[in-house]
């Protein structure tokens, strides 16, 4: 290959490297042409001694090369750099979109919390005015036993000792009808059972020996009555019971 060529390929690649330099640089530029020197340019070139020419191209290039290698590192570098801040300013967003979220569940939570403590008022009150009720109703029920049984009791002491004395009876049993009347509008369940007796209900104060089997295990009369409020029993129907032989 003759020196002339070997300087033109020189420059030719001196001229793609020195493109890709101002490429990596952002630098727009003008691509330089090499073609082949005129006839008299030629003879001129060829009083000129290629050797230094070539030397000259090569330092050119290898300036080149090494100038694309660092700005091939630079723009790593700074696309790094730009990725890293890229990702700093997202971390930071979702930070502080945390930190608004975080700041609303607070105060969702300080008003559930308020919430709460008004609920848990609302139901201490509730509480203490149901056991507020249930004393008034125990009294109630109470007061109203203790009448009724005081009743009954006047009218047996009625019934033995003035037994002509219908006017006091029928006070007496117009007393106990308004005082059942009155405990059932209440709620009250005022027990006067015959028949079979039953142990969940009925509270056997004495018993009476019979002949008939049929008769066995059942009421044979009612001392005093029972009662029951909200499906319980408060006191159980004071009975006679017959017993079989």
């Amino acid at each position: 290959m003759e020196e002339k060529d070997v300087r033109y390929r020189k420059m030719y690649n001196l001229r793609n490297n020195f493109m890709k330099l101002m490429e990596l640089c952002k630098v727009d530029g003008k691509e330089p042409e090499v073609s082949l020197p005129s006839p008299i340019r030629g003879f001129i070139e060829r009083l000129i001694s290629d050797g230094g020419i070539c030397r000259y191209l090569d330092e050119l290039d290898f300036m080149t090369k090494d100038a694309i290698k660092n700005m091939r590192n630079i723009n790593l570098e700074l696309w790094n750099f730009n990725e890293n801040e890229a990702g700093l300013e997202k971390a930071q967003y979702e930070n502080e979109a945390l930190r608004k979220e975080n700041e609303k569940l607070n105060k969702d939570n300080e008003a559930l919390q308020k919430d709460n403590e008004a609920l848990q008022k609302e139901k201490a009150a509730l509480q203490e005015k149901n056991e507020a009720d249930n004393k008034a109703n125990e009294a109630f029920i109470s007061g109203m036993i203790e009448l009724r049984d005081n009743l009954y009791a006047r009218k047996d002491w009625l019934v033995n000792e003035i037994p002509d004395n219908s006017p006091a009876l029928k006070l007496v049993d117009g007393e106990l009808k308004s005082t059942r009347i009155l405990m059932e509008k209440a709620g009250i369940t005022v027990m006067e059972d015959s028949g079979p007796f039953d142990g969940s209900r009925h509270t056997a104060v004495t018993t009476v020996k019979t002949d008939d089997p049929s008769l066995n295990n059942t009421i044979e009369s009612v001392f005093r009555p029972g009662y029951a409020f909200g499906g319980e029993v408060i006191r159980g129907q004071e009975v006679s019971v017959y017993v079989a032989e």
